[in-house]
């Protein structure tokens, strides 16, 4: 049914992309071809007719194509074991109007390992941050564990005792102290025979499966790490 006649978009509408002649009489050319409009609502326009006597009726359906594309994704994840209870159209709606991201990385956040928390701390003062690690990785390597050497850029990592120098520390880019420790971390998962690695994406690195994590920054979930 109409949600009656209004004189402009409903509260909350895009005013972006709208034509230029808004408010003024409009044609159905004009809103069928603005995707701020297009993509959120179904509209009965006539030639001629002003805004004021434009129906609002009903909010558009995504794209076939794009719910078919979340069902896959929602399949492969289930696949790796990551059993996600959003339907697809939800998730095709989402990323049709809002981009990537929620709510699909929403539920999935609890189940991912992620090396860094940004919203606890910088790293550089998250006093847990080696000890998540740490308990990550144990889950998949039989005593592993990780120290800082004090006063040094440097970890002292079991088994094996060795001592893994660190990248220059820089408060911009946290990332490249812990780089080297990292890629030895994932060379004892290798060793261990898991599928999982400590996989980077964007300012972060996160505990899961490369196919898992290529799934996600490929439909928009996390953002991929540039490379230089």
């Amino acid at each position: 049914a109409a949600l009656g006649a209004p004189a402009s978009p409903p509260h909350g509408a895009p005013t972006r992309g709208l034509p230029d002649c808004w408010p003024e009489t409009l044609s159905r050319r004009h809103l069928c071809g603005s995707r701020s409009l297009g993509c959120l609502l179904n509209l009965i326009v006539h030639p001629g007719q002003t805004v004021s006597h434009i129906q609002w009726l009903s909010r558009a359906a995504p794209p076939e194509e794009l719910v078919r594309r979340m069902e896959e994704l929602v399949r492969q994840l289930d696949e790796q074991g990551l059993r996600v209870s959003v339907p697809p159209e939800v998730l095709a709606d989402h990323q049709w109007r809002e981009g990537a991201g929620s709510p699909l990385l929403e539920e999935l956040k609890p189940r991912l390992r992620l090396f860094f928390q940004w919203e606890r701390a910088h790293p550089f003062e998250d006093e847990r941050l080696l000890d998540r690690v740490e308990e990550a990785t144990r889950e998949h390597v039989s005593g592993f564990s990780v120290l800082p050497v004090p006063g040094v850029p440097r970890f002292r990592v079991e088994p094996g005792s060795h001592v893994i120098i660190g990248g220059e520390p820089d408060w911009d880019e946290p990332a490249r102290l812990f780089e080297p420790l990292v890629g030895h971390i994932n060379q004892e998962l290798g060793r261990a025979g898991v599928q999982v690695r400590w996989v980077p994406v964007r300012d972060n690195w996160v505990l899961a499966s490369p196919e898992v994590v290529d799934l996600l920054v490929a439909n928009g979930v996390l953002q991929g790490r540039a490379v230089a």
